[in-house]
């Protein structure tokens, strides 16, 4: 039996609980909202623990939807001996002895109350809480639903609490979701199943529980190569019936307006608010069931989560919209986050939906080529394997038409990237050469793109083919460019893209995905991540998942580069809330996940990490050309979780060619074991490496080889102009490290500060960057314990007895510590645990 209350305080932010506890312990009030199903009570229940592991017995209080017209039923439910009230009376004499009963029973216990379904606390009960406020000040945590208004118990009990902090429950991220369904399922959960559950679910852990278990039990997700796998669609009447506790409290006039709002998968503002009642969207709003999208310049409203809108469009019969779905919208990137990353991705995917069902049609119609090729594009940005074999299988295939090429193509790419036949996809593609001449090229073309995505840099031969055509073929220069950047030949790359003028917008496209990102190469990391959002707006203005997705991925390499992590995390969860399998953008996906994953390992969220990297695996069976092994994998998943096995990846992408990608991984693999002699083959193979953040991160390599502390302060200022913050932070740990090692410890105390201070742009916590210096220090708990207590300004006589230890102990404890940490004074020791040395 799964213990799902262990495993949700994991889940649910740590930081919630434990900042709920220091306000309680402080004598203040907390206040906690949440949906039905949004984890609440599993809050409740870890908050009441860590109370109780602190030695503090909070009396609880269980709100009761039955009896919530019995006066003090739920303090009687709770063990407290009180008079009985007929229903619908008032005694205050009966008031009065239930708070003096109250008070005496919080004499015994301390005075720390906890009310989950505060809601549906009876008003004699939030009464006598009332009362007793004014007599002497509880400290209280109330857990209710979401809802506006509020009921007038609620907003007196909340009056009564003042002065207390509002903590609304957080939905869960994608990598909480894939977390908490492998515990359920007991095995590892794809990530097109993930993507489903988390779209359904809207990141409710209550919903993605039920869902999980519904699917499992409808065999709607079964185990395909011993991974939990998604078959087709995972709604059903089943999973239609978890979302019945979101519709409580929903009176009929609620219930018609979420039904409108369904019936179109999302509506303009002005459509709702000119047809409702303002209160009454207000309330469904601030209730959470009605989300609205400010993503857009045109805000439009949705039912959240999608699997409550499923069940509203299932249930009535919609009028049509009057608003048009494709309409010209015009987002502001600024505004993404992680809050609004479902509705973004919903209104996306919904809108991309309605154009490949358009573009099936017109191929059910007309089967032909012409009709296949522009909906197989649709298919392959998010649509159903069923959906896109069948297209193939069904085609009017002519040796002769005109679109063979792009059909053949087409075909080739899912054998190749999917069915992950690539033999076959080469002999399909090989088979047209010599046919038209016009054809060759992009044949060519096509088979340079996925030889590189499949297997290695295209062979000497093809490549050539490629490069060299006097034309200058827009598809050609294209996919030179692709394997140029792979290579790090990131100059040359760039006169290719110059040549390249493209014909359509999707060539524009893929030109612009790779200019951005040989910028970034090259050390215009701004300009690389400026190109990149200018397109993610243009992606979304035309519901484009394709272009967002890899232009996220771009624009998240360059962004982990500067520490933008924030900004990160939003727009990583845009991919995650992506819910069909993407044939196109695949690579990019597994590079959004790295990307991920280094911000949760320098978070110090092994959980998370470990999560995202487990479901770029499901994603990909090898590391794509591009750098997406950014973050490293020392995950603890796989054999290459060691020093040896991150450098044997370092040979295996030098193996196939990928020199840029080989330079990231050694980053890492260089940090943890400096002396391999893949460094030689790596130096050797580098050596036509151009561009200067490829340049400045080699050298970066070179130096932790190297371990020669005399060269990092050139190098470190290098990755400071054409790299970014997370680079320089993690060069000056190391740096800080060498210098400890040749004994100069002033030095080592001043790098160590500052890196502390590059940490901070980094806008998040930094434990993963620091683990190093904290292992070297390696103080003990009770060094640490006393280092506090030293810092604080007592002496070693009170530190002996506190601890009840001899001054002798203390003495030798004070030794060690300045020892370790290289300091020889309270000053410096005080400065130290008060900066790096705290996380």
């Amino acid at each position: 039996m799964v213990d799902f209350q262990a495993s949700f305080d994991r889940l649910l932010r740590s930081e919630m609980p434990d900042k709920a506890v220091r306000q309680l312990v402080s004598g203040s009030s907390v206040v906690m909202l949440g949906l039905p199903l949004s984890g609440r009570s599993f809050m409740v229940a870890s908050i009441r623990r860590q109370l109780l592991n602190r030695g503090y017995q909070p009396l609880t209080l269980i709100g009761n939807r039955l009896l919530v017209d019995q006066p003090l039923s739920c303090l009687a439910l709770a063990g407290i001996d009180t008079p009985t009230i007929p229903r619908g009376a008032a005694s205050g004499a009966a008031l009065v002895g239930a708070v003096n009963a109250l008070d005496d029973k919080l004499s015994k216990t301390g005075p720390l109350i906890i009310i989950d379904d505060g809601e549906d606390l009876d008003w004699g009960t939030v009464a006598v809480i009332a009362a007793l406020q004014h007599k002497r000040r509880v400290a209280m945590l109330i857990a209710s639903a979401r809802g506006f208004p509020l009921p007038s118990t609620m907003v007196d009990l909340i009056s009564a609490a003042q002065p207390a902090i509002a903590m609304p429950l957080p939905d869960l991220l994608f990598a909480e979701i894939s977390h908490l369904m492998e515990m359920i399922v007991k095995g590892p959960v794809s990530a097109d199943a993930v993507a489903k559950v988390a779209a359904l679910s809207g990141g409710l852990p209550g919903m993605v529980e039920s869902i999980t278990r519904v699917c499992v039990e409808e065999e709607r997700l079964v185990v395909v190569n011993d991974e939990w796998t998604a078959v087709n669609d995972l709604y059903s009447l089943g999973v239609g019936a978890s979302v019945i506790p979101l519709l409580s409290h929903v009176d009929a006039d609620q219930l018609a307006a979420l039904s409108f709002i369904a019936g179109a998968k999302g509506r303009a503002v002005s459509e709702v608010m000119a047809r409702f009642d303002k209160a009454l969207i207000d309330r469904l709003t601030q209730r959470g069931i009605i989300r609205v999208d400010n993503v857009l310049e045109t805000p439009r409203m949705f039912v959240f989560p999608l699997a409550l809108s499923l069940r509203l469009q299932q249930a009535s019969i919609q009028e049509p919209s009057a608003v048009p779905m494709h309409q010209q919208l015009t987002p502001t990137m600024a505004t993404v986050s992680g809050v609004n990353a479902p509705a973004l991705a919903q209104h996306i995917a919904l809108q991309w939906a309605e154009r490949t069902a358009e573009l099936l049609q017109a191929w059910r119609d007309n089967p032909t080529m012409a009709t296949a090729v522009p909906a197989l594009h649709a298919l392959f940005c998010g649509g159903s394997i069923d959906e896109i074999e069948t297209v193939l299988s069904k085609t009017q295939v002519s040796d002769d038409g005109g679109d063979l090429a792009d059909f053949t193509i087409m075909r080739a790419s899912y054998l190749a990237l999917s069915n992950h036949d690539f033999d076959q996809a080469s002999q399909e593609l090989t088979a047209l050469l010599g046919r038209r001449e016009a054809w060759d090229m992009q044949i060519n073309a096509e088979l340079a793109h996925l030889t590189l995505l499949c297997q290695a840099v295209p062979p000497e031969g093809l490549f050539n083919r490629v490069l060299s055509h006097s034309d200058y073929d827009c598809l050609s220069a294209l996919a030179a460019a692709e394997v140029l950047i792979a290579q790090g030949q990131i100059h040359r790359a760039q006169k290719q893209l110059t040549q390249a003028m493209p014909t359509s917008r999707r060539l524009a496209g893929i030109k612009e995905i790779l200019w951005s990102l040989s910028l970034i190469m090259d050390g215009h990391i701004d300009d690389g991540i400026t190109m990149a959002l200018d397109n993610i707006e243009k992606g979304i203005a035309a519901a484009n998942p394709q272009v967002i997705i890899c232009f996220i991925y771009v624009a998240t390499l360059g962004m982990a580069m500067q520490g933008r992590f924030t900004e990160i995390e939003g727009l990583v969860e845009v991919v995650y809330r992506f819910v069909e399998p993407s044939i196109n953008e695949g690579y990019f996906k597994v590079g959004a996940f790295f990307l991920g994953s280094l911000i949760a390992d320098c978070q110090g969220r092994s959980d998370y990490a470990s999560a995202l990297v487990r479901q770029a695996q499901s994603l990909s069976s090898g590391i794509g050309p591009f750098p997406a092994m950014y973050a490293g994998l020392h995950t603890g998943l796989d054999a290459s979780d060691t020093p040896v096995g991150t450098w044997d990846q370092v040979d295996a992408m030098l193996d196939r060619g990928f020199v840029n990608c080989a330079i990231f991984l050694a980053i890492d693999a260089a940090e943890r074991s400096p002396l391999s002699a893949t460094m030689q083959r790596l130096r050797a193979e580098s050596r036509l490496v151009e561009g200067r953040t490829l340049k400045s991160l080699l050298a970066y390599v070179e130096a932790v080889h190297g371990q020669d502390a005399s060269v990092f302060p050139g190098v470190i200022e290098d990755l400071r102009v054409n790299c970014g913050v997370f680079d320089v932070t993690r060069a000056q740990v190391t740096y800080a490290l060498l210098l400890r090692r040749d004994g100069r410890i002033a030095d080592w105390l001043a790098t160590m500060g500052h890196a502390w201070i590059s940490s901070a742009q980094l806008g998040t916590k930094s434990t993963g960057l620091f683990r190093p210096a904290i292992e070297a220090v390696d103080l003990s708990a009770r060094e640490a314990e006393v280092a506090h207590m030293f810092i604080r300004g007592m002496s070693s006589g009170a530190i002996s007895a506190r601890l009840s230890l001899s001054v002798r102990t203390i003495e030798a404890h004070m030794r060690a510590i300045y020892r370790k940490t290289g300091t020889n004074n309270r000053e410096d020791l005080t400065e130290l645990f008060h900066s790096w040395l705290t996380i």
